[in-house]
């Protein structure tokens, strides 16, 4: 009977416990909210969402979660944002939380200020910041780092990423704002990214669906063309050919039915000593100049594959790393600028959605991206050449399949006229329909562009005649680090010192002009081996000195030559292409 008794007593007591410990626990949770359970809030609207949320609570204190409620993480410098910060998880008992916030740009403390929260039924409040943002004169990263305190203790803190631009940037804002956009996002990876710039794309489920797409731009998001997915290629390729812009995000591989020219590397290895290769004047890089910039893509994560240089065409290196390897140098592209067509592609093989909340650069390189696909990137010029055909050209120029018809007579409306300078002159000069000496040498005075190819001392007088200036040659000395007066976008874009170094050739003489004061005479802006630039007047005279001809289908050579040429705005055959018919053989 006894331990009858006492087992009643322990169950009883067990019981009672139980009770205890749940109501407890229920108390704890009541007000809580889980962080997103708020239908007002989209999965993908960037700053909404902080990139670090911690909490550290005292007794009897549930941690308070915050976001952002407005979705468009852009900001204007030199002006007031406000943005409507909610926090979840606060007890109607705790009494009033005292917030404290910080906007850092680039580091720096920019703004500071206080604010008071008052516990709402349901845990839910919010409060407006008033955020006084500086002037900047490049895009820059802000973060705006908010703490909540209860009675003292830190109850939550937060850190939310938004991209500064100056002022004058409204119209990048409403470009973005205002763009339609077709997203191919099976990983959904670039969405979040492409919403907090303020974008509202349209998913496309189907790399088919693309087809008939008639908005402004296209993006693949990362993964986009992982196996199983090539019939991308061709879609992409036609929609480029047609004319529209296409920016392809950090691809795991590049199949060949988009462009024979667009290669990954099959494994890339960076080291302490690779270097970077930074178009610092080129649109995307804006806000990004100095060593912070080319720091990002030399701390390229592993796995992420650079593009293999192209060595035809139309392109722009914007961001390369190059690492030598015994006596060669390895070159994988992380940005490139490609022509396709009517259409401009850019390959972004750098981790920009993956870095987007943690690294300012990765949003800064992500919006600089799409206003320039979506302003129009830079057109070539239109070009002719002073023959009748390719052949008049050296071959080592003709190889690469420029765009231009023979020059007209009067030169109406011509931008870049391509010139041999070599035994081929003289015999042209006479040549029906192409203009007389004297009209180009106007051409060149008043504005125009004269690529002079391989001039030579047996044309003295033609090149006199060209230039009205003294001509001579010289030895040239060896090659020294290349000075650009004539500002970004230059001829050197996108080139590097180890590049150059392919046009030297020793002991052969090199053409120069005698400089003439005034604003009609004749300056150097660039000299060095194998290639010279001068101001004539109001144009521009660029001089290049060819390699031989058995050397211009080598890989380096040739991609030297075609970035040279697109710096000029010289417009370049692609070579073979997809068959525009492959679309419509595709969905038979």
């Amino acid at each position: 009977m006894t331990d009858a008794r006492a087992r009643r007593t322990l169950i009883a007591f067990l019981v009672i416990l139980t009770l205890v410990v749940f109501l407890r626990l229920a108390s704890s949770a009541r007000g809580s909210t889980p962080s997103g359970a708020d239908s007002g809030f989209r999965s993908a609207s960037g700053p909404a969402h902080p990139r670090v949320a911690a909490a550290g609570t005292g007794p009897g204190t549930a941690p308070v979660a915050m976001q952002i409620e407005e979705s468009g993480g852009l900001l204007l410098a030199a002006s007031t944002a406000h943005r409507t910060l909610v926090l979840r998880g606060l007890q109607p008992r705790s009494g009033d939380l005292e917030l404290d916030w910080e906007a850092r740009v680039a580091g720096d403390l920019a703004a500071r200020g206080t604010g008071t929260v008052v516990a709402r039924s349901g845990g839910v409040s919010r409060l407006v910041l008033s955020i006084p943002l500086p002037a900047v004169e490049r895009p820059a990263g802000l973060e705006l780092e908010v703490r909540a305190r209860d009675a003292g203790r830190l109850a939550g803190e937060a850190i939310f990423p938004f991209t500064l631009y100056p002022a004058g940037a409204r119209p990048l804002a409403d470009l973005l704002a205002h763009a339609r956009v077709a997203l191919y996002d099976p990983e959904g990876k670039a969405a979040p990214a492409l919403a907090s710039l303020g974008l509202s794309p349209e998913v496309v489920r189907a790399p088919e669906n693309l087809a008939l797409y008639r908005g402004d731009l296209i993006v693949v998001g990362p993964g986009g063309f992982a196996r199983g997915r090539e019939a991308l290629g061709p879609v992409l390729a036609a929609r480029a050919r047609s004319g529209m812009p296409v920016l392809i995000l950090d691809q795991p591989s590049l199949p060949g039915t988009l462009s024979e020219d667009l290669r990954l590397w099959p494994s890339f290895s960076v080291s302490p000593e690779t270097s970077v290769l930074f178009s610092a004047g080129h649109p995307i890089l804006d806000g990004l100049a100095g060593a912070g910039g080319a720091a990002y893509f030399a701390s390229a994560r592993s796995g992420v594959r650079p593009l293999l240089p192209p060595t035809r065409g139309n392109f722009r290196i914007v961001a390369e790393l190059r690492v030598r390897s015994g006596p060669a140098l390895e070159e994988g592209v992380s940005l490139l600028e490609f022509a396709l067509g009517s259409g401009t592609i850019v390959a972004a093989q750098a981790a920009l959605c993956d870095d987007f909340r943690s690294d300012a650069r990765a949003r800064i390189l992500l919006a600089n991206t799409l206003a320039y696909l979506l302003g129009g990137p830079r057109p070539m010029k239109k070009t002719v050449l002073y023959g009748q055909s390719l052949d008049d050209l050296p071959a080592c120029l003709s190889a690469l399949g420029p765009r231009a018809l023979p020059a007209p007579a009067d030169l109406e409306g011509v931008e870049v006229l391509l010139m041999p300078g070599d035994w081929r002159a003289p015999r042209l000069r006479g040549a029906r329909g192409l203009p007389p000496l004297a009209r180009v040498a106007s051409f060149l005075h008043e504005g125009g562009t004269v690529l002079l190819l391989n001039p030579q001392t047996l044309v003295l007088d033609f090149l006199r005649g060209l230039s009205g200036a003294g001509v001579y040659f010289e030895a040239a000395p060896d090659l020294f680090p290349a000075r650009d007066q004539a500002g970004e976008p230059g001829l050197l874009q996108g080139i590097g010192p180890e590049d150059l170094a392919l046009l030297a050739r020793p002991g052969r003489a090199e053409f120069r002009l005698r400089a003439l004061p005034g604003a009609d005479g004749v300056e150097p802006t660039l000299i060095i081996p194998g290639l010279a630039r001068y101001r004539v007047g109001a144009g521009t005279l660029v001089a290049l000195a060819l390699p031989d001809t058995g050397d211009c289908s080598l890989p380096r050579i040739s991609s030297l030559l075609a970035r040279l040429l697109t710096n000029l705005g010289v417009p370049l055959d692609p070579g073979p292409g997809i068959d525009p018919e492959a679309i419509t053989r595709l969905s038979e």
